[in-house]
């Protein structure tokens, strides 16, 4: 008879785990894999919208929910790194101003949005939309949801 803590490893060992990482990690922070695969917040293309390597990194993935498409929303950034003792300069503040600033864009942006998860809903009632904010978002995502 297995023990509570073997019956707990060969069910870890059943599940299919997500592929690895992209070779490039990617940081919002340290403006590497992530921001250059966006491109310029001011001169968004259609296909900056989706990150391609994040994209096949989830439709590669054996668990089928991993299979998604990735939206991403960005505003214009200073791009600097906070870095203690200084949190809260300058650079980080104006960055935070712009991220509330863009909320009127967001909402459009979510309105998009709605409009293509009421398609796919048509075509399938077990779709569902994930929102995600990540550290600054949150300014964006506060005054766009207002």
């Amino acid at each position: 008879m297995p023990t509570a803590a073997g019956s707990r490893q060969s069910r870890t060992r059943r599940r299919p785990a997500l592929p690895p990482p992209p070779a490039r990690p990617f940081s919002a922070a340290a403006r590497t894999y992530w921001c250059s695969s966006m491109g310029s917040p001011m001169r968004l293309r259609p296909q900056s919208l989706v990150p391609p390597l994040i994209g096949e990194w989830f439709a590669s993935s054996p668990v089928a929910g991993a299979d998604m498409t990735v939206l991403a929303f960005s505003w214009p950034s200073d791009g600097q790194i906070a870095v203690p003792p200084h949190f809260l300069s300058g650079a980080y503040q104006a960055d935070q101003a712009r991220a509330g600033s863009s909320g009127a864009h967001l909402a459009w942006f979510l309105d998009e949005v709605k409009s293509l998860r009421d398609e796919a809903k048509r075509q399938n009632p077990r779709r569902r939309v994930v929102l995600l904010a990540h550290s600054m978002g949150n300014f964006a995502l506060a005054a766009g949801v207002q």
